[in-house]
């Protein structure tokens, strides 16, 4: 599968893709050959790889509101007798714990053999996409 394809699969730019396998290759999540016969594949076995940690790899702020940024001075006049916050707080963590609890693979279920961490030889090249 190309870039191109997954761009126009996901509806969205090739360059926004470009950057995301750019950023999966740099923290070792993918390796990738470029050419013809090139590709991208895993380069982790996707049941060690949370989506907690993809999340937080382009993510690093996941501040819903104002007042959870520690450094910075919130201008909420409810702050002392807030409950929103600490409902979002408590929302945030157990979304947060979902996704450490979730793997590529339980995404992947039945094709998770799809999946298979090897070299270019190996059975990666089966989810093999064009690098750019």
């Amino acid at each position: 599968m190309s870039i191109d394809t997954i761009a126009d699969r996901c509806r969205t730019g090739r360059p926004q893709v470009v950057h995301v396998v750019q950023i999966l290759r740099k923290h070792g999540y993918i390796k990738s050959v470029q050419g013809r016969n090139g590709g991208i594949w895993l380069d982790r076995n996707p049941a060690e790889i949370s989506l907690a940690e993809i999340v937080h790899l382009f993510e690093s702020d996941l501040n819903l509101v104002e007042c959870f940024e520690p450094k910075r001075t919130c201008r909420c006049t409810l702050q002392a007798a807030c409950g929103f916050r600490r409902t979002l707080d408590r929302a945030l963590q157990a979304f947060l714990a979902e996704l450490e609890a979730t793997t590529i693979a339980d995404l992947a279920g039945e094709t998770a053999a799809l999946l298979m961490v090897g070299d270019r030889d190996g059975a990666a090249a089966s989810v093999s996409v064009p690098a750019t």
